[in-house]
């Protein structure tokens, strides 16, 4: 029997080796931002921001999204950035978005870090995020690609050349902000997720929705969840307008309490031009105790700290003469950076794209122009043009990265580095060549046309941004809707009609002679004398001609049986 001392030490060493191999603690934010900005043409700009930041994410969560951290473990990843954006912004009238979103359609940014298959294991996350998000990216009929362009700011030391999938025909609706909101700790209900209802959201001219997800050096993981809206409050009455602006006008519901594990809550209010003297004509529904205010890129804005509140809240911003018309401003500043693509040409054969990249500020920039085009887009980089102001100006295009295509397989990458003048607008015409798709290639909806993803703006960083504006890291162009030789598809539909129609009259034709029984037919006193089924009988009233005359029998008399045998059986 084992002693006593030796029996309790047994006993304890087991949890002394549990209580020294348990991991370190894990420190885990969620802050929550709701950021409101009333634009000029009457029109009003939100976004939420959710931050989660884990120290351990080997460990259990309570606020991060588990399902994203099991992603980069499972597919070994560095990161992703995904933006799923429904409608066109439009940058001469807004400005630039409040926080960074994509191109119409879907757009994933892909870091896969060293390791072995970096391909198999894109393509696994791909399928992954997508099923998650249900998003159509890396599907064949919605017309998506994946690229790796090598941009300078964008790149990590573990990989130079991040993968870039786009899907430019996917939208945005409620099935993406479902999962959407289930990774969030408040899950929709409680703090400013609650806002975020889809009847409400989904009712404005623009919506984007982002995911954020990116390893950092201290071995944590920091996911940014965001969701930008732009609603029209003016629509056709233009009453009110911007003259009377709240959160019951805008989300038709104010703001509930914050969410009480979230480590921080803010609510930001940009005040518009129309404002006038600091605190004269605007009023506030709750006590100014907790608000700060602050001018960041040229615009004054009010923050509310909504954990000092604790309660439900709601502010009321009104115009001094809130029953006047809302007036639409003559002019609207441009953004110190912008950029528009049209298509020209209406042959289905070929065509040309014109670029045009205007700089606003007074000192020349430096950036980086992406284009992506499937391999159906021949461009016609020879006869490229870059002018300014009708000038050919070779010299703002000193570098060029170019990744031909592969027919049905590979897309177009086309990378330019531009130097752009201050207060000019640089003009580029690229010719192309339409390609023709093969039969099975082409969309369900192929008479529509093909949409092309957005041409990226990436602006380089300069000594020089002192201006009042924030121009952001990256500046989408609108999808353009190119139109290609289409077959006739009801062509199929033709033959197929066609040809059941000759084999119908060949096979009538050789059928009835083969079936049927001729026999000559014996008129007597203008009557046709036949036995059918073994009867005896005689047609009546069965016009006849015999030789060359015309008979009509009129009656119809029992006949000699003798006679009958005589032809024996007709048939009629």
């Amino acid at each position: 029997m084992l002693p006593l001392s030796l029996l309790a030490l047994l006993l304890v060493q087991p949890l002394v080796s549990v209580a020294t191999s348990s991991p370190s603690t894990t420190i885990e934010t969620f802050d929550e931002h709701l950021h409101v900005r009333p634009l000029l043409d009457g029109k009003v700009n939100a976004r939420f921001s959710f931050v989660t930041h884990s120290s351990n994410p080997q460990t259990h969560h309570s606020l991060s999204p588990a399902p994203l951290l099991a992603l980069l473990r499972a597919h070994q990843a560095d990161g992703f950035e995904l933006a799923l954006t429904a409608g066109s912004w439009d940058h001469s009238r807004w400005g630039y978005p409040l926080g960074q979103t994509g191109g119409t359609g879907a757009e994933l940014w892909a870091w896969m870090g060293e390791g072995e298959d970096p391909d198999d294991r894109h393509n696994a996350l791909l399928h992954s995020v997508s099923g998650l998000f249900c998003a159509s990216l890396g599907q064949a009929l919605t017309n998506s690609f994946t690229t790796r362009p090598y941009i300078p700011h964008l790149t990590s030391p573990l990989d130079p050349s991040p993968y870039h999938s786009t899907s430019p025909p996917s939208s945005l609706c409620t099935e993406n902000l479902t999962p959407f909101l289930k990774l969030l700790p408040s899950k929709g209900r409680s703090g400013i997720s609650a806002l975020l209802k889809s009847h409400r959201v989904f009712e404005g001219n623009w919506h984007s929705m982002s995911v954020k997800v990116r390893r950092e050096e201290d071995g944590g993981i920091r996911t940014e969840l965001g969701f930008e809206v732009v609603w029209d409050l003016v629509g056709r009455k233009k009453v009110g307008g911007l003259t009377n602006l709240s959160l019951q006008k805008i989300f038709k519901s104010s703001l509930p309490a914050p969410f009480p594990p979230a480590s921080s809550s803010f609510l930001t209010l940009d005040l518009p031009e129309w404002q006038g003297e600091e605190g004269k004509d605007f009023s506030l529904s709750h006590s100014l105790n907790f608000v700060t205010r602050a001018r960041t890129g040229g615009v004054d804005s009010i923050t509310w700290d909504l954990k000092a509140v604790g309660q439900s809240f709601d502010f009321n911003l009104q115009h001094t003469d809130s029953t006047s018309f809302f007036v639409f401003p003559k002019s609207y500043p441009l953004p110190p950076l912008s950029i528009h693509r049209t298509l020209l040409g209406s042959s289905q054969t070929s065509g040309a794209f014109l670029t045009l990249l205007t700089n606003a500020s007074p000192f020349p920039r430096q950036a980086v122009l992406m284009e992506e085009w499937p391999w159906w887009v021949g461009a016609w980089l020879g006869e490229r043009s870059v002018s300014v102001d009708g000038v050919e100006r070779d010299d703002l295009l000193p570098t060029l990265s170019y990744t031909p295509s592969l027919p049905h397989t590979r897309p177009t990458t086309l990378l330019t580095h531009l130097n752009l003048p201050a207060n000019s607008t640089v003009r580029i015409h690229t010719p192309f060549l339409k390609q023709f798709l093969q039969y099975n290639e082409h969309l369900p909806d192929a008479s529509r046309g093909f949409e092309l993803w957005a041409a990226v703006l990436f602006p380089l960083p300069s000594s020089d941004d002192n201006e009042a504006v924030l121009v952001p890291s990256k500046i989408y162009t609108t999808n353009l809707l190119v139109d290609l030789a289409v077959p006739d598809f009801s062509m199929p539909y033709n033959v197929i009609i066609m040809t059941s129609t000759v084999v119908a009259l060949f096979f009538g034709s050789i059928f009835n002679p083969l079936t049927r029984r001729l026999m000559a037919v014996r008129v007597e006193g203008g009557s046709v004398v036949g036995r059918i089924e073994g009867e005896d009988w005689e047609a009546q009233a069965v016009e006849v001609e015999v030789e060359g005359e015309k008979m009509d029998a009129s009656s119809s008399t029992p006949t000699d049986k003798a006679n009958l045998d005589e032809l024996g059986k007709p048939s009629l």
